[in-house]
């Protein structure tokens, strides 16, 4: 499962059938994103350029993917009983 496969053709697909839409304004589509629908969210609206106005991020990650996934999977592995740099040196290898 992608975030591609699992939201973004979906939400193009929506931002279409909005805009197709009589009582949609063709000036008044924005895409909105909560946490991971904030990564999401600009992805959509490059899918429908011509018909995505604006795009709004809500509690979007603050930093790129990568260095996300290293700490989310690195204070996961804690909870598992690992040491803070095990953990570290296991997810770098995951990822």
């Amino acid at each position: 499962m992608t975030l591609e496969a699992e939201a973004i053709e979906d939400g193009v697909a929506a931002v279409r059938w909005l805009a197709a839409r009589p009582e949609v304004r063709d000036d008044a589509i924005v895409v909105a994103g909560h946490s991971l629908g904030g990564l999401a969210a600009p992805h959509v609206a490059r899918g429908a350029p011509d018909l995505v106005r604006g795009v709004a991020v809500l509690a979007g990650a603050g930093r790129r993917f990568d260095a996300l996934l290293l700490e989310q999977l690195t204070f996961q592995s804690t909870l598992r009983g690992l040491s803070p740099e095990e953990a570290a040196a296991g997810a770098r290898d995951t990822i």
